[in-house]
Parts: C-alpha cells; sequence; structure tokens
C-alpha cells in the first residue's frame, strides 16, 4: 500500500478512544484529535524500508521495534559464543539513514525500542544509539528505550526490547521484569505482543498484561509478529494492544522486493539474502491522557531510577 506499485492514497488503522473496533481510514481523513487526547501513531518492524511509508500526524510517533533486517547476521561480528565482538560500519550507517527519516517526521515526540533483528543496536549499545538519533533528529524529541521509563509532559512510556525468541536473530534476549514497569505508565512498548491472536481466541504473556493492568495503561505498542497486525484488547480492563508490524508475514526471495522510493532497498545486502515487503498501514489511537498532550517543546526525561538494571543479554542459539 505505501509502495507506489500498489497504493496512491496512504491509510491507518484509527482507534478512537475507548474503542474497541479500528477503522480503517485515509490518513488525510483522520478525526480531530479530541480535547485533552493524546494522538499516538504506532508502527514497529520496518525492516530497513521505513522510506516507504507515509505517516498521518500525531503527538507521539512509536517504534516498537526491528529497524533493520538480520543485522546480527549481516552487519555485527560475533564470537563463537555468539557474543558481539564489533558493529561494521554498514551496520551504523544502516541505523543512522533510519535516524535521518525518523528526524524528518512532523511528529513533535517519538519513541523508539529495538527488537530481535537489531543486533547493530544492542552492540553499539544505548548511548551511542542515543547520539546518531540526536544527530539526526531535526524534528521533535526521541527517546531510545532500553527496559526503561521515560516522560514527556504529561505523557509516561516505558519501553523494552527484551523478550524469549525462537530465533537466529537473537538481538536483546532476555527474560523482562515487568515489575519495574512504574505505576502511571500510560504506554507500554514492547517488541513481543502481550496480546496476539489464536485459534479461536487470543493469547496473553500475564507478565506484561499484569504490567500494563498494575500501572494504569492506557495502550500497548508491538511488533514482531507481523501476521498478526492489527488491534486487540486485554481480556480484563480492555486496554487496545496494537501489534503495528509494518511489514508482511513472508520472507521473500530478492526478485519479489519492491523497491522503496529512491528505486532501491534500504539495506543492500537484500539483493543477497532476500527480505520483506511493507504491507500493512500504521494505527494511530486517541489516548484520554490526565493533563493532556505534552507542548511541543517539552523534553523527554529518562526515568531512571524506575527500572533496574535490564534483563540478562543471553546469546541465543539459531532455531
Amino acid at each position: 500500500f505505501f509502495s507506489p506499485l500498489t497504493m496512491s492514497t496512504p491509510s491507518c488503522l484509527y482507534l478512537e478512544p475507548n474503542g474497541l473496533i479500528p477503522k480503517k481510514l485515509p490518513g488525510h481523513r483522520l478525526p480531530p484529535v479530541p480535547p485533552n487526547c493524546v494522538r499516538v501513531v504506532c508502527i514497529s518492524d520496518t525492516h530497513n524500508e521505513h522510506e516507504q511509508l507515509q505517516l498521518p500526524w500525531g503527538h507521539l510517533l512509536v517504534h516498537a521495534g526491528d529497524i533493520l533486517t538480520e543485522s546480527g547476521m549481516r552487519h555485527v561480528q560475533r564470537a563463537p559464543d555468539k557474543s558481539i565482538r564489533a558493529v561494521r560500519p554498514e551496520g551504523e550507517a544502516l541505523l543512522a539513514s533510519f535516524a535521518q527519516w525518523l528526524g524528518q517526521q512532523p511528529h513533535p515526540h517519538k519513541v523508539v525500542i529495538g527488537g530481535n533483528h537489531d543486533l547493530v543496536l544492542q552492540g553499539l549499545g544505548p548511548r551511542r544509539v542515543r547520539a546518531v538519533f540526536a544527530e539526526a533528529c531535526g524534528a521533535g524529541t526521541m527517546a531510545y528505550l532500553v527496559h526503561e521509563g521515560a516522560a514527556v509532559g504529561p505523557v509516561r512510556v516505558f519501553g523494552s526490547p527484551y523478550a524469549r525468541w525462537g530465533s537466529h536473530n537473537d538481538a536483546f534476549l532476555g527474560d523482562p521484569d515487568f515489575s519495574a514497569v512504574p505505576p502511571g505508565t500510560h504506554v507500554l512498548v514492547t517488541h513481543m505482543p502481550p496480546v496476539k491472536p489464536k485459534a479461536g481466541g487470543q493469547s496473553e504473556d500475564p507478565r506484561a498484561v499484569g504490567a500494563l493492568l498494575r500501572c494504569g495503561g492506557l495502550l500497548s505498542v508491538s511488533g514482531h509478529c507481523h501476521w498478526a497486525h492489527g488491534v486487540y484488547h486485554t481480556a480484563a480492563g480492555r486496554v487496545p494492544c496494537a501489534v503495528a508490524s509494518a511489514s508482511g508475514s513472508k520472507w521473500l526471495p530478492a526478485t519479489s522486493l519492491h523497491p522503496g522510493p529512491a528505486g532501491r532497498r534500504g539495506d543492500p545486502t537484500d539483493r543477497h539474502h532476500g527480505g520483506y515487503n511493507v504491507a500493512h498501514h500504521p494505527i494511530v489511537c486517541d489516548l484520554a491522557v490526565p493533563g493532556g498532550p505534552p507542548c511541543p517543546q517539552a523534553r523527554w526525561r529518562l526515568d531512571a531510577e524506575a527500572a533496574p538494571s535490564p534483563p540478562a543479554e543471553r546469546a541465543a542459539s539459531a532455531a
């Protein structure tokens, strides 16, 4: 749809405050933001194809991980025990390309976490990743979160990239301690979905959902499961959970991949390895946050004391 090959007018899934069923709307026909609400634009799993996205405006843009594709295999040097030796320059360059695109988006405030394809981010470490974003963020403010909370104005967010993956893409492998999510958190951002569909219903991660309910959360934003794109709700409390993966569910050979607006793929190595095509709409949620939206000039404040040390990062064997 975002590719010029398939759709000329970008759309999105829109969830109104306290809504249960999102509506598919053209991005330029979203209703006005209700009074005292924060408009959150949710994306994830862009896999280097961010330039194919055309996003509607919102107060807050959230990216729930998998910025890159197979970066642990393609752009990181690893020891036999799978520990990280070094990030190759082309890996950091791909992150910088994403940061430049993100910095051009008009949303006043932005949040990013890593995903299991993002070993480049894990290898660079939070300080260097934040420096890359800071150098490129021409519009708005940016928070990169690694199992920690942050606030901008009255809006509080907690982001964690960690989960127990069953994949050779094993960045941020660990068992997250969701007791670290502080009370009053409005948006919980994780790469692994707390809620996703299954035959005859849905499944829930009791730890993540428990944290969302305990902290009084208004929204979960996640990705990872491309096939599960959509909005679900916790069984208790009916908290909306957006699975915002932009990419389609099928891994494709190079011959089936769509080029971006510049006529090329975001990661040139896709021509050797394959990759994903953009296939899903962004998800837009209006949240009734006490205090209303943050002013555009507000700055992110990391809540370092709210979260203990991140879970242990363990090397994973290929699945």
